[in-house]
């Protein structure tokens, strides 16, 4: 049933984790699919959504994944990849921290919210982490 590791993308838990997913995906998405183009960001994502269900199959197996997340998260990774090895080529100095700000800023609010408010609650933070460290790897390649 391997297309279980891409069909879960379209199932959301509610309208506000559709909502969320979808402007993130524009913020994110929008920017880097103007630097790689958007058949790259269309492999780029899916590979994250893939490897975010295989981490949460391989360490948090008691969780069921579903949504977006792992691609946003992937966008989110190769975004922080694409500022952090083109910050000195960025000419606007608020552009370069308003980019950086929101690279570091998600992240951190969702480990914010897994860590103190939500432990035991049912999202798949590793589908994040793996997206995330995709989105981050594939964009020091590119």
């Amino acid at each position: 049933q391997y297309w279980r590791l891409f069909t879960y993308q379209i199932v959301h838990q509610g309208y506000y984790h559709l909502a969320c997913n979808c402007i993130m995906q524009c913020v994110f998405g929008a920017s880097v699919e103007m630097v790689h183009g958007h058949r790259m960001i269309l492999l780029v994502y899916q590979f994250g959504v893939a490897l975010g269900a295989l981490t949460c199959a391989f360490t948090d197996i008691h969780r069921a994944v579903v949504g977006a997340s792992g691609g946003v998260y992937t966008l989110i990774g190769l975004h922080f990849a694409d500022v952090l090895l083109n910050f000195r080529a960025m000419n606007d100095h608020a552009r370069r921290a308003t980019r950086a700000l929101l690279c570091t800023a998600v992240p951190a609010l969702d480990i914010f919210i897994y860590v103190f408010l939500y432990a035991d609650d049912t999202t798949s933070y590793s589908a994040h982490a793996g997206g995330g460290a995709a989105g981050f790897l594939l964009g020091l390649a590119l």
